[in-house]
C-alpha cells in the first residue's frame, strides 16, 4: 500500500510540473521489503508465537517442580521418564510430571496422617507466633504439611522392605492441583518443618535397624 501511495504521488507530481521521483526511486523499494517482511512475520508469528509460549510457560514450570522431582525421582525405575538435554520444555515437563506421579504412588501406602496432622499444628503455631518463618497462611500451612508427610514416606520406602504402614492413612491432596503442586516443591526443598520431618524419619529409620 505505502509502494503505491509513493509512486502514485511521485506520478502525480510529475503530472504538476514538481520532480518528486525520490518517492519513486529512493522511498518506495524500501518499503517493498518492508511489507515482505511485515508478510512473512504475519504467516510465522501465528505458527511459532503460540508453541514459544507454551515452551517457555513449561520451562518456568519445570524449573519449579524440581525440587519435588528429585525428593521422588530415585523411586522409579533410572530407565523410565528419562529427561535429556535436548527434549524441548514441554516434553521435559512432561516427563517429569510422570516421574512425580510414580513416585507420589510409591510413597501412597506409607503416607501417614499423623505425620501431616502433628507438622500441619507446627506450622499452623509458627504463623500464630509471627508469620515469617515461611509460612503466612492456613493454606500454606496445609501444604507444608503435606510436604513433611511425602518427606516422611518417601525415607519409608528407602527402607528396602522394612518400611511402616501407618495407622491412619494420608492423603496428598496438592498433588492434584497445579498451583499447589509448586507450592508443595517448594516447602520440600525450603521448610524447615518438611527438613525436620525427614530427619526425624531417618533417625527412626536408623534405630530400627539396630
Amino acid at each position: 500500500m505505502g509502494y503505491q501511495i509513493a509512486k502514485y504521488t511521485a506520478m502525480a507530481a510529475r503530472w504538476n510540473g514538481v520532480d518528486w521521483d525520490l518517492l519513486s526511486t529512493d522511498v518506495s523499494p524500501p518499503l517493498v521489503m518492508l511489507a515482505g517482511v511485515t508478510t512473512a512475520a504475519g504467516f510465522a508469528v501465528p505458527r511459532v508465537g503460540p508453541p514459544a509460549v507454551d515452551n517457555l510457560r513449561a520451562w518456568k514450570r519445570y524449573r519449579l517442580l524440581k525440587p519435588l522431582w528429585a525428593e521422588l525421582r530415585t523411586l522409579r525405575a533410572p530407565t523410565e521418564g528419562i529427561i535429556r538435554w535436548w527434549d524441548p520444555p514441554v516434553v521435559r515437563l512432561a516427563r517429569q510430571e510422570i516421574a512425580i506421579w510414580d513416585g507420589v504412588l510409591v510413597c501412597s501406602p506409607y503416607l501417614d496422617d499423623q505425620v501431616r496432622t502433628t507438622a500441619y499444628a507446627e506450622a499452623a503455631a509458627s504463623l500464630a507466633a509471627d508469620g515469617t518463618r515461611g509460612v503466612r497462611s492456613p493454606h500454606q500451612a496445609a501444604v507444608v504439611a503435606e510436604a513433611a508427610m511425602l518427606a516422611w514416606a518417601r525415607v519409608q520406602v528407602l527402607r528396602d522392605g522394612r518400611a511402616e504402614v501407618p495407622a491412619r492413612a494420608g492423603t496428598l491432596e496438592s498433588i492434584s492441583q497445579p498451583q499447589r503442586m509448586v507450592l508443595l516443591s517448594r516447602a520440600l526443598s525450603s521448610s524447615p518443618i518438611v527438613a525436620r520431618a525427614r530427619r526425624q524419619a531417618a533417625a527412626r529409620t536408623a534405630a530400627g535397624r539396630d
